[in-house]
């Protein structure tokens, strides 16, 4: 588990890259991607997949995310996605964090 330290430098690289990513939005910048995605390091059922089941770092990372959004006018999501590989069958499933500017946050 990760330093009180450590999280704390994380969430403050965190907040500056939102913002910038934020200002970019705003600013119509056409290189600027419309939807930011993080994996989460566990894997959770749909019905599972919830702020209140999140595990370890998943749980840590949500929470500052989520107070981070909140002070960069991010909206914060939580959403089970699927990737397909169209080399062979492959198929992996994934909890991601989504962020959108001007949206709203997630109701526990």
């Amino acid at each position: 588990m990760p330093t009180a330290a450590h999280l704390l430098h994380e969430k403050n690289a965190t907040r500056k890259a939102l913002a910038a990513w934020h200002r970019g939005i705003k600013r119509g910048n056409i290189n600027t991607p419309r939807l930011l995605v993080y994996q989460l390091d566990h894997e959770y059922t749909e019905a599972s997949l919830g702020l209140d089941s999140l595990k370890g770092l998943d749980k840590a990372r949500a929470d500052y995310l989520m107070e981070v959004c909140a002070q960069t006018s991010v909206g914060f999501y939580l959403a089970s996605s699927e990737r397909r590989s169209l080399v062979g069958a492959k198929m992996a499933k994934m909890a991601v964090l989504m962020g959108r500017v001007g949206s709203t946050q997630p109701k526990r």
